[in-house]
């Protein structure tokens, strides 16, 4: 799934919009938009892919993920509004880090209240709300003195994660006058199930 971020989104009211781009056999398309007073501001498109077969082999080529640290207080991130995002999910930083920590970086999570309160959460839906913090995990360039931002953000899964805890490592890539890329590995506790993909808008503030 890859989500595109044109404008800020806004706490306010927003229309969804889902619709069918292909359905095949083995694969189907979907795409999907949220909109803000008729404007969009974020669009999705995701793939759904049929299984692959029993016999497939289990090929995972990251190192085995950090062991997942005892509770830890909220971490710090300057300059950040800490009472949404950050303070619905618990963090825990191998490292004894924080959001103000330079990267690369490693943080097991995990969803303090569901996404929605009528709906439970599925592993999908649990990888897609902690991956958007990718980025933040890999802080390598000064994010006080310098405008960076993610502008899209990409899930790819080989399987479905297990369990409420995920752990992201993360690693920042950056060039001047280009961009950034923050490029992530998700894991559960029984190890590799993803990647996550980041462009990163570099300026000066």
């Amino acid at each position: 799934m890859t989500v595109e971020l044109p404008r800020p989104v806004p706490v306010a009211e927003l229309t969804v919009r889902v619709r069918m781009l292909h359905a095949g056999r083995r694969t189907e398309l979907l795409e999907g938009s949220l909109d803000c007073a008729g404007e969009p501001v974020l669009l999705a498109r995701a793939w759904r892919v049929a299984r692959s077969p029993a016999t497939t082999p289990v090929l995972r080529p990251t190192e085995v993920p950090p062991s997942l640290p005892g509770p830890q207080p909220r971490p710090g991130m300057t300059g950040a509004h800490l009472e949404g995002y950050v303070s619905a999910i618990e963090w825990r930083f191998p490292d004894g880090g924080d959001f103000d920590s330079r990267g690369p970086g490693r943080v097991w999570a995990r969803q303090r209240i569901p996404l929605l309160p009528t709906v439970a959460d599925t592993p999908l839906t649990r990888a897609l709300v902690l991956a958007d913090s990718n980025w933040a995990v890999a802080f390598e360039l000064d994010h006080h003195q310098q405008l960076v931002i993610n502008t899209d953000v990409s899930l790819l899964l080989h399987r479905d994660p297990v369990g409420e805890w995920l752990c992201i490592r993360s690693a920042t890539a950056a060039s001047p006058d280009g961009s950034g890329v923050a490029a992530g590995s998700l894991d559960d506790r029984e190890g590799d199930c993803g990647r996550i993909l980041q462009t990163l808008l570099v300026a000066g503030r």
